[in-house]
Protein backbone atom coordinates (compact mmCIF):
# COMPACT_ATOMS: atom_id res chain seq x y z
CA UNK A 1 0.00 0.00 0.00
CA UNK A 2 1.25 3.15 -1.07
CA UNK A 3 0.21 7.03 0.37
CA UNK A 4 -1.91 7.28 -3.37
CA UNK A 5 -4.20 4.92 -1.80
CA UNK A 6 -5.35 6.87 0.98
CA UNK A 7 -5.55 10.17 -0.87
CA UNK A 8 -9.19 9.98 -1.50
CA UNK A 9 -10.02 10.09 2.60
CA UNK A 10 -7.43 13.16 2.76
CA UNK A 11 -8.94 15.18 0.36
CA UNK A 12 -12.95 13.70 1.40
CA UNK A 13 -11.37 14.98 5.09
CA UNK A 14 -10.46 17.89 3.97
CA UNK A 15 -13.55 19.06 2.14
CA UNK A 16 -15.30 18.06 5.43
CA UNK A 17 -13.05 19.98 7.88
CA UNK A 18 -13.06 23.09 5.55
CA UNK A 19 -16.78 23.05 5.05
CA UNK A 20 -17.41 22.85 9.12
CA UNK A 21 -14.68 25.24 9.90
CA UNK A 22 -16.15 28.17 7.64
CA UNK A 23 -19.24 27.42 9.07
CA UNK A 24 -18.22 27.65 12.63
CA UNK A 25 -16.35 31.38 11.17
CA UNK A 26 -19.21 32.65 9.92
CA UNK A 27 -21.10 31.66 13.18
CA UNK A 28 -18.86 33.60 15.34
CA UNK A 29 -19.28 36.67 12.71
CA UNK A 30 -22.53 36.90 13.42
CA UNK A 31 -22.78 36.28 17.43
CA UNK A 32 -20.11 38.91 17.64
CA UNK A 33 -21.74 41.31 15.14
CA UNK A 34 -25.27 40.46 16.79
CA UNK A 35 -23.85 41.30 20.24
CA UNK A 36 -21.86 44.08 19.33
CA UNK A 37 -24.92 45.85 17.55
CA UNK A 38 -27.00 45.16 20.59
CA UNK A 39 -25.24 46.69 23.00
CA UNK A 40 -25.26 49.72 20.45
CA UNK A 41 -28.83 49.72 20.24
CA UNK A 42 -29.04 48.89 24.07
CA UNK A 43 -31.11 45.67 22.90
CA UNK A 44 -29.95 41.76 22.98
CA UNK A 45 -28.78 39.32 21.05
CA UNK A 46 -29.52 35.50 21.82
CA UNK A 47 -27.76 33.03 19.66
CA UNK A 48 -29.69 30.02 17.88
CA UNK A 49 -29.58 26.84 17.85
CA UNK A 50 -28.31 24.26 14.73
CA UNK A 51 -30.42 26.15 12.28
CA UNK A 52 -31.28 29.24 13.89
CA UNK A 53 -28.46 32.42 13.82
CA UNK A 54 -30.63 33.65 16.77
CA UNK A 55 -32.70 36.70 17.37
CA UNK A 56 -31.81 40.40 18.01
CA UNK A 57 -34.10 42.57 19.48
CA UNK A 58 -33.57 46.53 19.48
CA UNK A 59 -35.41 49.75 20.43
CA UNK A 60 -34.49 52.00 17.38
CA UNK A 61 -36.13 55.64 17.35
CA UNK A 62 -38.95 54.16 19.70
CA UNK A 63 -39.88 50.77 17.34
CA UNK A 64 -39.41 47.80 18.65
CA UNK A 65 -37.35 45.98 15.72
CA UNK A 66 -36.82 41.84 16.19
CA UNK A 67 -33.97 40.56 13.51
CA UNK A 68 -34.58 37.23 12.59
CA UNK A 69 -31.22 35.39 11.39
CA UNK A 70 -32.26 31.66 9.58
CA UNK A 71 -29.06 29.64 8.65
CA UNK A 72 -29.40 27.96 5.61
CA UNK A 73 -30.08 24.47 5.43
CA UNK A 74 -31.40 21.45 2.57
CA UNK A 75 -34.82 23.58 2.26
CA UNK A 76 -33.90 27.21 2.12
CA UNK A 77 -31.21 29.78 1.61
CA UNK A 78 -29.84 31.50 4.72
CA UNK A 79 -31.55 35.06 5.25
CA UNK A 80 -32.39 37.71 7.75
CA UNK A 81 -36.34 38.80 8.83
CA UNK A 82 -36.39 41.92 10.25
CA UNK A 83 -39.67 43.08 11.50
CA UNK A 84 -40.90 46.31 13.33
CA UNK A 85 -44.29 46.45 15.43
CA UNK A 86 -46.26 49.65 14.85
CA UNK A 87 -48.06 51.31 17.38
CA UNK A 88 -51.09 51.42 15.59
CA UNK A 89 -52.47 49.35 12.33
CA UNK A 90 -51.08 50.73 8.77
CA UNK A 91 -53.32 52.60 6.73
CA UNK A 92 -52.40 50.49 3.61
CA UNK A 93 -51.19 46.98 3.59
CA UNK A 94 -49.01 46.35 0.72
CA UNK A 95 -46.16 43.05 -0.44
CA UNK A 96 -43.38 44.65 -2.86
CA UNK A 97 -40.73 42.26 -3.98
CA UNK A 98 -37.63 43.06 -5.97
CA UNK A 99 -37.66 46.35 -7.80
CA UNK A 100 -40.71 46.99 -6.42
CA UNK A 101 -39.60 47.35 -2.85
CA UNK A 102 -36.47 49.10 -3.99
CA UNK A 103 -38.48 51.89 -5.27
CA UNK A 104 -40.55 52.31 -1.89
CA UNK A 105 -37.13 52.10 0.24
CA UNK A 106 -33.93 52.73 -2.14
CA UNK A 107 -31.88 51.57 0.78
CA UNK A 108 -33.13 48.16 -0.49
CA UNK A 109 -30.93 48.18 -3.21
CA UNK A 110 -27.49 47.03 -1.35
CA UNK A 111 -29.48 43.70 -0.12
CA UNK A 112 -31.77 43.02 -3.73
CA UNK A 113 -29.94 40.50 -6.07
CA UNK A 114 -31.48 38.82 -9.70
CA UNK A 115 -32.11 35.48 -8.11
CA UNK A 116 -32.60 36.62 -4.18
CA UNK A 117 -35.17 39.75 -4.65
CA UNK A 118 -35.69 41.56 -1.42
CA UNK A 119 -39.12 42.02 0.04
CA UNK A 120 -41.19 44.26 1.77
CA UNK A 121 -44.32 43.83 3.68
CA UNK A 122 -46.53 45.47 5.62
CA UNK A 123 -49.75 44.21 7.18
CA UNK A 124 -52.24 44.81 10.12
CA UNK A 125 -49.14 46.29 12.92
CA UNK A 126 -46.24 44.80 11.46
CA UNK A 127 -43.52 45.88 8.94
CA UNK A 128 -41.52 43.05 7.75
CA UNK A 129 -38.19 43.08 5.90
CA UNK A 130 -37.33 40.44 4.09
CA UNK A 131 -33.42 40.13 2.83
CA UNK A 132 -31.34 37.50 1.26
CA UNK A 133 -28.13 36.11 3.06
CA UNK A 134 -27.30 37.28 6.63
CA UNK A 135 -25.87 40.64 7.54
CA UNK A 136 -22.62 39.76 9.89
CA UNK A 137 -21.05 43.53 10.47
CA UNK A 138 -22.51 45.60 13.76
CA UNK A 139 -22.48 48.16 11.23
CA UNK A 140 -24.66 46.76 8.65
CA UNK A 141 -27.31 45.98 11.70
CA UNK A 142 -27.34 48.84 13.29
CA UNK A 143 -27.92 51.08 9.48
CA UNK A 144 -30.51 48.57 8.77
CA UNK A 145 -32.27 48.91 12.41
CA UNK A 146 -32.52 52.84 12.20
CA UNK A 147 -33.51 52.70 7.98
CA UNK A 148 -36.38 50.15 9.15
CA UNK A 149 -37.18 52.86 12.03
CA UNK A 150 -37.59 55.65 9.57
CA UNK A 151 -39.73 53.73 7.04
CA UNK A 152 -42.00 52.13 10.04
CA UNK A 153 -43.01 55.76 11.02
CA UNK A 154 -43.26 56.56 6.90
CA UNK A 155 -45.76 53.69 6.85
CA UNK A 156 -47.74 54.43 10.08
CA UNK A 157 -48.30 57.99 8.96
CA UNK A 158 -51.42 58.37 7.07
Amino acid sequence: MSIRDFYPAFALVAVIGGVWAYASIQRRRLQKAGTEAAARLNGTYRPGGRLSGGTLTVNCGGWDIVFVFNLSHSARSENTSIVATLTKPAVKYFHLRGREAIARAPWLRHHSGLFAPVRLEVVSNMLQVDLHGIVRTADGLVDLATEVAALAGEVETP
